[in-house]
Formats: C-alpha cells, sequence, structure tokens
C-alpha cells in the first residue's frame, strides 16, 4: 500500500467570500465560518483551508481542488460530478447525501466524517482513506479500491456492488446489515466475528 500524501500548503491569507465574488481560483486563502455563495466564478480551489463552511447546493462540481483541507464544513446533497481531488481532507465534515460520482481521488483523507446516504459511483482512487467515519445506507458501485483503506468505520447498511474488495481489510469496522455483491468477495479481509454477516450474503446456513 502506498503512503497517503499529505496536502501542501505554504501559507494563508484569511479572506471572505463577498471579497472575492469576481475570482476564479482560491490559492492560499483561509475561510472562517461563512456560507459559500451561489454566485461564485471560482474554477479551482488551491492551496486553501476552510473552517465551519456551509456550501450551498450549485455549481460546486465544476470546481478542481488541489492541496485543501476541510474542517468542520457542510455539504449536504451537494454533488461533485467527474471532478478530480489532488490531496484533500475533510475532517469531521458532514456529508449527508453527498455525490462524488465518477471523482477521481488522488491522496485524500476522510477523518470522522458524516457519509450517511452518500454515493460513491465509478470513482477511482489512487490513496484514499476513511477514518472513524459513518456510512449508514452509503452507496459504492463501480469503484476501484486497489487503494483504498477503511479504518474503524460504521458501514452499516452499506450497498457494494461491481466493487472488487480483494485486499481491502474492513476487520475493525462494523458491517452489520452490509449488502455486498457476492462475486466480488474474494480476497476481503474481515475479523471472524464479521464472517457471520458474509455467511447470510452467501445464502448459507450455520447450525
Amino acid at each position: 500500500m502506498k503512503t497517503r500524501v499529505k496536502p501542501k500548503i505554504k501559507q494563508l491569507t484569511e479572506s471572505i467570500f463577498l471579497e472575492l465574488t469576481d475570482v476564479e481560483e482560491f490559492f492560499q486563502l483561509e475561510f472562517l465560518k461563512q456560507v459559500y455563495p451561489s454566485n461564485m466564478l471560482v474554477t479551482d480551489f488551491n492551496e486553501c483551508v476552510f473552517h465551519d463552511i456551509i456550501f450551498q447546493k450549485h455549481d460546486l462540481d465544476k470546481i478542481g481542488f488541489m492541496d485543501v483541507i476541510f474542517y468542520h464544513c457542510d455539504f449536504s446533497n451537494i454533488e461533485f460530478i467527474d471532478r478530480a481531488f489532488y490531496r484533500v481532507e475533510f475532517h469531521d465534515c458532514k456529508l449527508v447525501g453527498t455525490s462524488f460520482s465518477k471523482v477521481h481521488f488522488f491522496d485524500c483523507l476522510f477523518d470522522s466524517c458524516n457519509l450517511q446516504y452518500s454515493n460513491f459511483s465509478d470513482c477511482k482512487c489512487r490513496v484514499i482513506e476513511f477514518s472513524h467515519c459513518h456510512f449508514l445506507e452509503a452507496r459504492f458501485q463501480g469503484m476501484d479500491f486497489s487503494s483504498a483503506v477503511f479504518d474503524e468505520d460504521d458501514l452499516s447498511e452499506v450497498e457494494i456492488y461491481s466493487t472488487p474488495m480483494r485486499g481491502i481489510d474492513l476487520s475493525n469496522c462494523l458491517i452489520a446489515g452490509i449488502r455486498i455483491d457476492p462475486n466480488y468477495l474474494k480476497g476481503m479481509i474481515i475479523s471472524s466475528y464479521q464472517a457471520v454477516f458474509l455467511v447470510q450474503i452467501l445464502g448459507i446456513k450455520v447450525k
């Protein structure tokens, strides 16, 4: 497994969105407790840090992200479609119902995030880590998990389809009620306790 490369942020200048409505790129900026306006023209976030920002549902799917850190931000029901995230970290963020359809993740981290009902479809991942995240009824479909790490995540009731799980270690995660395509289970790493749930998926009865 490759080691994740952390965001490269050299220096930051504190700013507010209202002063940057005509700016197309955010570079080396820090934002604190604001609502992201719907009229922003931004196309790229580079070397930025966001604290307690509420992102409204609009054209965030057109924005690129490189060397960015989000702390306690709200992305509920936001759609990121066919985007690329390079060295991006989400810490204690709310991502309920957030869609990451066809997103490419390069050295990214989701730490202690609420990802209930989120959608990861047809994503490509080159080193991605999920640590202490809550995924209730989230959906993974057509994923490339070859370099993914799960650490003490709650994957209860999660749907995983058309996603090879070879080499993926879920042994310290909660997987009660997980729904996964049996054809892609081969090579997945679990604990002896978790085996009970997967036996049920395979339709095997244990006396």
